[in-house]
């Protein structure tokens, strides 16, 4: 671990040597605790990562009319063709989907049946689960809240028991036993308390060593001039890395828009059937391949 002096020439280098300034008012279990997190970042990037933040920040304020007017000009729905679901497939279309899998090369190929990669162990479940229930009312994670259901069930539990049916429908199509690990991205205010939810139920009938929580990767939260946060005095403020937004299409790019960039008279506007032109909206709900992940990774 970095000393003090270390940190403190390092902060110094990149701006942030206010972040020291309450050091002398904390205690020594405090001043330890705080060591070993600014001893975890990465400090040869923080000046790029500030930097970064208030020359966004200088560059939206100086292009902001400019690049809202182009935008929402600009912007189109995902054509139908690229688009299905359960509600709005013909009958053959949905037979195709479920009778669809891939070979070895990842190319398409009919199969006995679609499910046959998850029977081979093949497929797993990210759930990215960081977040905590603050804007629903509730001081713990989104995961564990009990959205109104006759049956009580909490959110976690309804995919649970998701990934018990699919496994349960593998193994009577296709005659082998499988399992569908689940990868739960949480964060340093959801894990322990998600951890505790799931031994609390028993892991809703999931094997305890196929659910795998991880912590979720956590930027310094910085103001509009490039300077860090301090969550309080001994303390950085992190935030997420996690843009959401909505799938359409720009200049007929396919791409995510951030909800606040989307006029309202733009995201309000209604089909021949009433039906949102802009509807497709970025869950976070995605298929990879491994390959792909890999690609990026990289």
């Amino acid at each position: 671990m970095p000393s003090l002096q270390q940190i403190r020439t390092a902060l110094d280098g990149s701006g942030q040597a206010h972040v020291l300034r309450f050091w002398p008012e904390l205690s020594e279990e405090e001043k330890e605790v705080f060591l070993q997190e600014l001893g975890q970042l990465d400090l040869q990037r923080l000046k790029e990562h500030c930097q970064a933040a208030a020359e966004t920040a200088k560059a939206a304020t100086s292009s902001c009319l400019d690049r809202d007017l182009n935008l929402n000009l600009n912007l189109e729905p995902v054509p139908p063709e690229s688009m299905g679901s359960v509600t709005r497939s013909d009958p053959e279309n949905l037979a195709e989907w479920e009778h669809e899998g891939t070979d070895q090369n990842q190319n398409l190929v009919q199969t006995s049946c679609r499910i046959t990669e998850i029977s081979r162990n093949r497929v797993a479940v990210l759930l990215l689960a960081g977040g905590q229930g603050t804007r629903l009312g509730v001081q713990y994670p989104k995961g564990m809240y009990n959205v109104g259901l006759p049956s009580g069930k909490t959110l976690y539990q309804i995919q649970a028991e998701r990934i018990l049916k699919i496994q349960e429908l593998a193994e009577s199509r296709c005659g082998s036993k499988c399992t569908v690990p689940w990868y739960i991205m949480t964060s340093e205010f959801t894990l322990k308390p998600t951890q505790t939810f799931f031994q609390e139920n028993s892991h809703f009938g999931l094997e305890p060593s196929n659910i795998i929580l991880f912590e979720q990767r956590m930027i310094p939260a910085v103001t509009f001039d490039g300077n860090v946060i301090l969550e309080r005095k001994g303390k950085i403020a992190m935030a997420p890395d996690e843009p959401v937004g909505v799938v359409c299409r720009v200049g007929g790019v396919p791409q995510v828009v951030e909800y606040s960039e989307i006029r309202p008279e733009i995201a309000q506007l209604r089909g021949p059937a009433g039906e949102l032109v802009h509807s497709a909206g970025n869950i976070c709900n995605h298929f990879f391949t491994r390959s792909f992940l890999h690609d990026v990774a990289e």
